[in-house]
Formats: C-alpha cells, sequence, structure tokens
C-alpha cells in the first residue's frame, strides 16, 4: 500500500548511549584538518561582508547526494560540499530543500542564490551561471537479476523503464530511443521500487545514486548491468544569473576543498570511492573510560528475523548483526550474542537491562520513548504477499474484512491497525508460517 512509509532500523541500547557512538562508529572517517580560509579580492571581500548568508536550493530525497535527515537537517555528498566550500569563504548556508521541479524556477526567478547538481547545458547559459563541475557520474542500467540483461539502451527497445519525473534522461530517451516506454516517478526510490516490484523492466540513472539506494534500501534482487550510451552527468553549483561574483567565490571555495576534504566526504557517502579508514573512533575520556570498563556488551537476536536478524547452527546470523559488529569494532567494544527468542521475548530482556543492545529495530515514536534509539542505518519498504492469481491489491479498502498476517517482529502491528482499523490484522511469529498460512488459504 502506497501509504505504508518505508521502515528504517536502528540499534538500542541503555549504557550511555553508547548506541550512538556505534553508529558512528561503523560509517565515520577523519576528518583532515581544513586548509586556511581563502584569501578574497576586495571585491569578493565586500561582497561577502554584505551577503554573508546564501540560500542554496537542494534536492530532499536524492541520497547519496541530498536528503533530510532523521534530525531534519541536509545531509549528503552535495550537503557537505556545498557546506565546506561556502565555509572556506566566509559563507554560511540556508538550506532550501525540495523537489528538482520546484527548485529549478526558484534559480530562475531569483528567489534563491544557489543550486546544488545542476548539469550545465547549452540552454541554461542565458539562466544562470554555473562553477565548474565538482562530480562527473556516469548513467547506468538497473534491472532485477534473472531479467535482460540490458547492458546498452539497445536493449531497452519496448521495454518500460523507470525514470525520475524532470530529469534529464526523460528528454534523452524520448527524443534518441522513442521506442523505449517511458513510465516517470517522483523519485530514485520510486523507480528502484517499481523495477523490484516488476512494474518496470528496468531504470536509467545516476550510478552512485542507485548503488546507493540498492544497498540501504535492501533491494537485492537488482543489480547494475549496463551503462547509458550518452556522457556521464556532470554536477556543478547553478548561480543565479546576476550575481556572477558569488559564482566565481564559490567556484574558488571548491578549489579549496578539492583533494583530501572531498575525497572524505565521499568516502563517507559513496562504498568503493576510496579504502575504509580503518583507525578507531576518537572518543571522549568518558566514552573511553565506559569501553575499558565493559569491554563486552550483550547483544539479542531474534530467531527468525532473516536476512536481518536470525539465529543458524546455533550462531547469530544477518545483515544487522553484520552492521553491529562492524560498528562494535570501530569502537573497541566486543560483542556476545545471547537471544534466539521470539520478538516480544527479545524486546521485554532489552527492556528489563539482561542485554544491552538489540538490532533490527524500527524506529517509532514509543519505542523512542522506551529505549535509547541510534541513528537509522538503512532502510527497506514493507511489502504485501498475496496467492498467486489472486487480485492486485492497490487499496487498504480492497482489504476491508480479510484476514491480514503480520510478522510478529520490529515493525509491529499496532500502527497497522490503527490507521487501517477496518482489516482484520493477525499475528504470525516467523515469515515462514506467514506464507504458508497465505499460501494454504488459511489467511
Amino acid at each position: 500500500m502506497s501509504d505504508i512509509t518505508p521502515d528504517r532500523y536502528g540499534w538500542l541500547t541503555t549504557p550511555l548511549r553508547c548506541a550512538r557512538r556505534l553508529a558512528l562508529g561503523l560509517f565515520a572517517a577523519l576528518c583532515l584538518a581544513s586548509p586556511a580560509a581563502a584569501q578574497h579580492s576586495s571585491a569578493e571581500a565586500q561582497w561577502v561582508e554584505q551577503h554573508p548568508r546564501i540560500r542554496v536550493g537542494i534536492m530532499e530525497d536524492w541520497p547519496p547526494f541530498s536528503e533530510i535527515g532523521a534530525d531534519g537537517q541536509m545531509r549528503g555528498i552535495s550537503a557537505e560540499i556545498i557546506t565546506a566550500a561556502a565555509n572556506q569563504e566566509g559563507l554560511t548556508v540556508e538550506f532550501v530543500p525540495g523537489a528538482w521541479a520546484a527548485l529549478f524556477p526558484q534559480l530562475i526567478d531569483k528567489r534563491i542564490d544557489a543550486l546544488m547538481d545542476v548539469t550545465p547545458k547549452p540552454e541554461r547559459k542565458a539562466l544562470m551561471n554555473f562553477t565548474g563541475a565538482y562530480l562527473s557520474i556516469p548513467h547506468v542500467i538497473v534491472g532485477e537479476k534473472g531479467a535482460g540483461p540490458y547492458r546498452t539502451e539497445d536493449d531497452l527497445g519496448g521495454r518500460i523503464v523507470a525514470l525520475e519525473a524532470g530529469f534529464g534522461n526523460v528528454a534523452w530517451f524520448r527524443e534518441n530511443r522513442p521506442e523505449v516506454r517511458i513510465r516517470e516517478y517522483p523519485s530514485t526510490s520510486e523507480c528502484l521500487d517499481a523495477v523490484a516490484r516488476g512494474e518496470a523492466d528496468a531504470y536509467v540513472g545516476n550510478r552512485a545514486v542507485a548503488t546507493y539506494l540498492i544497498t540501504q534500501e535492501v533491494l537485492h534482487n537488482l543489480e547494475i548491468q549496463g551503462r547509458l550510451g550518452r556522457p556521464p552527468t556532470l554536477l556543478a553549483i547553478g548561480v543565479r544569473s546576476d550575481q556572477p561574483m558569488l559564482r566565481d567565490i564559490l567556484q574558488d571555495g571548491l578549489a579549496h576543498i578539492e583533494g583530501p576534504i572531498k575525497q572524505n566526504i565521499l568516502a563517507r557517502w559513496i562504498a568503493g570511492s576510496m579504502p575504509l579508514d580503518q583507525r578507531r573512533v576518537a572518543l571522549t575520556v568518558e566514552e573511553q573510560a565506559w569501553v575499558r570498563a565493559h569491554p563486552t556488551i550483550s547483544a539479542g537476536v531474534q530467531s527468525a528475523w532473516a536476512p536481518f536478524a536470525f539465529v543458524e547452527n546455533g550462531q547469530a546470523q544477518g545483515f544487522a548483526v553484520d552492521v553491529l559488529q562492524l560498528a562494535a569494532q570501530k569502537v573497541g567494544l566486543h560483542v556476545a550474542y545471547d537471544g534466539g527468542g521470539t520478538w516480544s521475548e527479545e524486546t521485554a530482556r532489552l527492556r528489563t537491562g539482561r542485554i544491552d543492545v538489540l538490532p533490527a529495530m524500527m524506529w517509532s515514536e514509543k519505542r523512542a520513548q522506551i529505549f535509547d534509539l541510534a541513528a537509522s542505518y538503512a532502510s527497506t519498504a514493507s511489502v504485501m504477499v498475496v496467492r498467486e492469481g489472486s487480485p492486485k491489491i492497490s487499496s487498504p479498502a480492497q482489504l476491508r474484512g480479510k484476514r491480514v498476517l503480520v510478522i510478529e517482529g520490529p515493525g509491529g502491528i499496532a500502527t497497522l491497525k490503527a490507521r487501517f482499523p477496518m482489516v482484520d490484522w493477525q499475528r504470525t511469529p516467523t515469515p515462514l508460517k506467514g506464507l504458508r498460512d497465505v499460501s494454504l488459504g488459511s489467511a
């Protein structure tokens, strides 16, 4: 159902907010010292003094380049690049998040000073000024594993290709490949989801974004199969046409962060952009003392929540277990797994302090009041499975009076009952039992 939001997973812990350091431990890289602030010409210095704060448009849902984090702040490669470049020049950035289709006219109308992730094109030169490109990303073709393969655009004839509404690839395909059937979606995430569900055959777009989302949203049935035969996307900063001085200042800022600062930003967001920093996270004196006093933390694990957390041959397994293990190593902790019960049993043990950490719990306001929630490290969409040959479920109204099973686990059932009371929601202990019951017609 379209209005069921993606689930966000995180760790929970009680002692000294240690999970927050664990989450940081997985992804943080030690930042190199920043170079000295840029030296301005007298005209540039005067401009900065008169305009210390700039309003920068940035896409609100285009990870890993830009997205609104759980704390309401902008995050991502582009957000960090413009912040670092502006800081070098003595400027403060006020982000104006939104969809691309809404942000572009704001720059033309001079309601914002700059716009991130603009591709310089000849037809845009009269509308804005451009910095040099700070990144070049190829266009790739993503398809379902076992389908295709779609190596080039030649393989997409007659196929349904999911594209972001308003992005340049829509016009490119219509002009160069009219035989391709285009289906537009509001975001890259929704494009990839359409391919994962079989609604579209392929997605074509930014390699970094596709790679990041396939990992973050656990779309393991998708893979990059080919590359589009057009030049890579150049990402630059578009600056309002009446402020050429700002363009020069931002260009200078980009030049100052070229090298280690930009590479550190990329390493934090794009897997494989450079080797992972093997150094441990720098802890505070208090945190170091806590680690010395508590070198081993106990973690629960649900017996049957594959592929996130489960027990196999007596060993804790799964994506969340691996994430926790890597994070613990970063801060010098050892994890002892003690669990294998049901979801209710494991959360009860966490609540009563018999274990310190429980992987793979979805965030909710109620749980945030009970447990200490770390930042989420992955998201995945909830899906509905029906028997083969059953009518397609496209609206909650179609479920009225139906018996629908919900796995007893991190997601919980209370929210579904509150939002859709006309459905007969029932718990099932494991995914396997739930699927068997549906196949046998008991749900």
